[in-house]
């Protein structure tokens, strides 16, 4: 569940994708930016995420809302900014 209540489209549409893990869209979604911004994002290390085996992206849900918070970020120690 989002700190901001449930979301719905958080819920994972693929049976592979572990509670409290979201796809790149599903993050884009919730922070209100494009697929290729959380692209950039993750590569400049504003935000934290991970590859699965098959190479797909993967963000940890409690990382991504440290972004809606003022001053937040999903990094510890980070800066957001």
């Amino acid at each position: 569940m989002s700190v901001y209540g449930p979301i719905s489209f958080m819920e994972p549409r693929h049976a592979d994708v572990p509670a409290g893990l979201l796809t790149v869209g599903q993050t884009a979604a919730l922070l209100g930016v494009s697929v290729d911004t959380v692209r950039r994002w993750e590569r400049d290390g504003r935000v934290a995420g991970f590859r699965t085996p098959t190479g797909q992206r993967r963000f940890r849900q409690h990382d991504v809302e440290q972004l809606l918070t003022p001053g937040g970020t999903s990094r510890e120690g980070g800066e957001q900014g």
